[in-house]
């Protein structure tokens, strides 16, 4: 189930971006207080302080967090960014396209992230920059096939409760290759959606009612629902993602109290997650 704030290709007029859901004015981190969302500008204007963010060869975007003087840190906007899965906020890329105006990008994931030596910061000294790899959420959705020599999902119905769960909090870190990346957030990806059905062990987490039919594969069928999310593509955190039936699901989208039933189904999830931690997983072979 798609679902997304912007128009890929379409130009937005930065300050009206900001009437509707606030966040920082000026620099490229927005981080908004009152939407779970996080808008990212790249542009020309990065080179100045040594920014060179771009496409790479394998499909992901390098962006560069932010701090003008000495090491970049893991604070404000790029705390943020590295921990926008765990906190359940839409990771979303815009150009700068001059005038006022951002082009969007599309909905993106951070994989991980690099330490940059020598960029000269805005008073020309050396300094560690943060360089970020992104990767696009449709390269994992869970429509998207499995990386070039990566496993299918059969592997992970055949995990541990306990790995996949550890597979699904899988944070953001340095030094990674670039196929490395790819793969690393395909696999967080598909082990947080296969975790959340094992989880409900074919009932839904919702209505408490069973999956309404069986897969050809044998599964009893629920879709993953991200409750902080207008996605539900992608890597997130077991806190935020819950497993419902396909009525749930809609009702958590498009009924006039989707509101107030995404809020009932988050503190659902805190009981659940709660009783994950205290309790030792159990294989759950549904």
């Amino acid at each position: 189930m798609a679902h997304t704030r912007f128009e890929i290709g379409r130009r937005y007029r930065r300050r009206d971006l900001h009437a509707e859901y606030g966040g920082q004015q000026q620099g490229g981190i927005s981080t908004p207080r009152e939407h779970p969302l996080i808008m990212l500008i790249t542009g020309e204007s990065g080179t100045a302080y040594g920014y060179h963010d771009g496409w790479e060869d394998d499909g992901t975007f390098r962006y560069f967090g932010e701090g003008q003087v000495g090491d970049m840190q893991f604070v404000r906007g790029n705390r943020a960014i590295r921990d926008h899965a765990a906190s359940g906020r839409e990771l979303h890329l815009f150009e700068d396209v001059k005038g006022g105006f951002l082009r969007y990008v599309g909905e993106m994931t951070c994989a991980g992230y690099t330490l940059v030596e020598d960029v000269a910061d805005l008073d020309g000294n050396p300094r560690q920059a943060i360089a970020f790899e992104l990767v696009p959420l449709d390269v994992v959705t869970d429509t998207a096939g499995p990386p070039s020599g990566e496993q299918d999902d059969d592997v992970l119905w055949n995990r541990s409760l306990d790995d996949l769960r550890a597979a699904a909090l899988d944070t953001p870190t340095s030094t990674q290759t670039s196929k490395q990346t790819v793969r690393r957030v395909w696999v967080r990806s598909r082990a947080l959606r296969v975790y959340v059905l094992r989880r409900a062990n074919g009932t839904c987490e919702a209505c408490a009612k069973p999956a309404p039919f069986t897969t050809p594969d044998g599964q009893p069928f629920l879709e993953a629902h991200h409750t902080r999310r207008l996605s539900d593509g992608g890597p997130d955190d077991p806190r935020w993602v819950i497993a419902v039936c396909p009525n749930c699901h809609r009702r958590a989208h498009l009924a006039s109290d989707a509101s107030a039933f995404n809020e009932a189904l988050k503190a659902k999830l805190g009981e659940l997650e709660k009783a994950m931690i205290a309790t030792p997983a159990t294989d759950l072979h549904v």
